[in-house]
């Protein structure tokens, strides 16, 4: 299984430092969540005027998208850069959408166009990121959309668990960068203070013990790893911290 989005206008922290690139790039970013592709794999992305046509003329002119072999990252992350031609194809048509293929084969359904403009990301520059074997993940972000749903056990391609598969998760979220993550205490809080409304109740970072009733410890399921020995931290759209079952099937809240 592939989760993926397609997203204008990604800045490396070395960009962010030097200032803005003259045009903005165009990529796809996907996340390999279930089976396994191996380090690399062949693969192509087209982009339609709508989520069945199959005719020349449904499909995007001067998008050139060209099969190249992707690498693909551990926990599962790949990138697929498109030409700049698509960036004029998208500007000027109201409905997009996107279709990947893995070797010559599409994989699952078209999905919508939700890219972020690079003017939107642009007024994020003073963000704080941090980065470490490979990863990278920003601090004091807001919620930028939902993953999932899981249990108390999160888990991701490459054997990855708890937190860190959550921020794999994440980062395939549309409206997310690779810099998303887990949403942890204090990002819900100034989610909620600017006003931002969460579509629905979600697991979060809170990682703090506190005792819950008299026979589990609030610990976020053991580190997002246990779905019966721990209680999960949930925040909900009217605004406060919650807890709830770990064996409950929620959505993740990620931010970035």
């Amino acid at each position: 299984m592939i989760r993926g989005s397609l997203i204008f206008g990604l800045l490396s922290a070395t960009t962010l430092a030097q200032g803005f690139p003259s045009a903005p790039q165009l990529v796809y970013r996907g996340v390999v969540v279930a089976g396994s592709l191996g380090n690399a794999a062949p693969m192509r992305l087209t982009l339609w005027k709508s989520a069945n046509g199959t005719q020349a003329a449904d499909q995007l002119r001067g998008a050139n998208v060209l099969s190249q072999n992707v690498t693909i990252e551990p926990g599962g992350r790949f990138e697929v850069p498109l030409h700049d031609s698509c960036i004029d194809a998208i500007r000027n048509n109201g409905d997009v959408w996107s279709q990947l293929e893995i070797n010559t084969t599409p994989v699952g359904p078209r999905s919508p166009l939700k890219a972020v403009p690079f003017a939107v990301e642009a007024e994020r520059t003073t963000r704080h990121t941090v980065r470490r074997d490979g990863g990278t993940i920003s601090v004091g972000g807001v919620f930028c959309g939902l993953a999932g749903p899981t249990t108390g056990i999160i888990t991701a391609a490459g054997g990855l668990s708890g937190y860190r598969a959550a921020k794999v998760m994440c980062e395939a979220v549309q409206g997310c960068t690779r810099t998303a993550h887990m949403c942890t205490t204090d990002e819900v809080i100034r989610t909620t203070a600017l006003g931002v409304v969460l579509p629905e109740s979600g697991l979060y970072a809170r990682g703090a013990m506190a005792l819950h009733g008299s026979t589990a410890w609030a610990n976020d399921c053991n580190g997002y790893t246990d779905s019966v020995n721990s209680v999960a931290s949930v925040w909900s759209p009217v605004g406060f911290a919650g807890n709830s079952d770990c064996s409950t099937m929620q959505k993740i809240l990620c931010c970035d």
